[in-house]
């Protein structure tokens, strides 16, 4: 609507190579600014500039001050079949992309406690339009850590609604990591009938959307469903690979009481007693404990290797780290004075 694309400051960036460019010249911009600002690019061969943005959907990208601080630009014709589909401000001085969130400085502003995190621009636009303002957006990037400390200052419980596709759901474990990581309350929203948000909420408007939310399931729920579709449960062997890999889902939750709640809910869901679910995250927590203890003890050996040669025994480098403190502590007059005929040289 007119009101939208006022709202969120869309436009057009036309078919030219400098109509941009000329247009910041004219209005009395250095070639440097504009290239700084990632808003044209210079040549390899001779310097010269052209517009980084051309025949696209411009999308303004503001920062929680109200500030323009970049761009995203969508394709409208792609002549050659190999143009990206979205095109984004490089990093600048102003612009770092997993430091900001699109839409944000709309969504902080809502009454909703939470925030639905949409995948793409478009998503984000359509929820807006249908009321749905505390909708936000990574910036063409994966979520990041930065981003959830975003959400953790301002809303503290979120939504992901990412796309019903593989790469949608992996995204969404990826970012439900990071979120929980924070300590922010997640849900995980699944898309049906539809590819994503966008298409579903202009499909079957605005309630059935609100539904959907209100539907969406806890990260654990969501990571053991997706578990539970790579095997087939009447088979027991099966089962016990499927407990297995739940086992690595609860020994991740880091409040006991959180952790016992969900084991309870699992073991009468799957008919299968709490002590057994223990004893696979028991069996878990051995097997990644040693593993630990291995990288530790190659992190260690690699680093003996590097300060003396290439020596490979990790009990003699214990000795040598053990001899080199015992000689710097005779280096002191007291310690050499009690030790001086205790301590022969073949004992080294």
């Amino acid at each position: 609507s007119p009101a939208t694309i006022k709202s969120f400051g869309l436009g057009y960036a036309p078919d030219s190579w400098n109509a941009l460019l000329n247009h910041l010249k004219g209005l009395g911009y250095t070639e440097s600014e504009i290239a700084e600002c990632g808003l044209c690019v210079r040549r390899d061969n001779d310097g010269s500039c052209y517009d980084k943005f051309r025949d696209r959907v411009m999308f303004p990208i503001i920062d929680l001050r109200g500030n323009v601080i970049g761009f995203g630009g969508r394709i409208i014709n792609d002549k050659n079949g190999d143009a990206a589909k979205y095109l984004n401000s490089p990093e600048t001085l102003i612009f770092k992309k997993k430091e900001n969130l699109f839409a944000m400085n709309f969504a902080k502003n809502s009454k909703e406690d939470r925030l639905l995190i949409m995948e793409g621009y478009m998503d984000v636009i359509s929820l807006h339009q249908k009321g749905f303002t505390n909708a936000v957006a990574s910036l063409g990037t994966a979520f990041t850590p930065e981003q959830a400390q975003i959400i953790k200052k301002y809303k503290g419980r979120a939504v992901l609604c990412y796309d019903a596709d593989e790469a949608g759901q992996k995204a969404a474990l990826r970012a439900g990591e990071i979120l929980s990581n924070a300590d922010i309350k997640t849900k995980v929203l699944t898309v049906t009938g539809a590819k994503d948000p966008d298409e579903y909420i202009n499909l079957k408007g605005a309630e059935m959307f609100k539904t959907l939310i209100e539907n969406a399931v806890n990260l654990v729920e969501y990571r053991i469903a997706k578990i539970e579709r790579q095997y087939n449960l009447d088979d027991g062997s099966e089962k016990i690979e499927f407990i297995d890999k739940v086992a690595e889902v609860f020994s991740e939750i880091k409040e006991p009481v959180e952790r016992e709640i969900y084991m309870k809910e699992f073991s009468r869901k799957y008919d299968i007693s709490i002590a057994a679910v223990e004893a696979h995250i028991d069996k878990y927590k051995k097997k990644t404990d040693s593993l630990q203890k291995r990288r530790e003890e190659s992190s260690e050996r690699r680093a003996f290797e590097k300060r003396t040669g290439g020596r490979r025994d990790l009990n003699n480098m214990r000795l040598y780290n053990a001899e080199q403190l015992l000689l710097n502590l005779i280096s002191e007059k007291e310690v050499f004075g009690i030790l001086k005929d205790i301590l022969l040289p073949e004992d080294f």
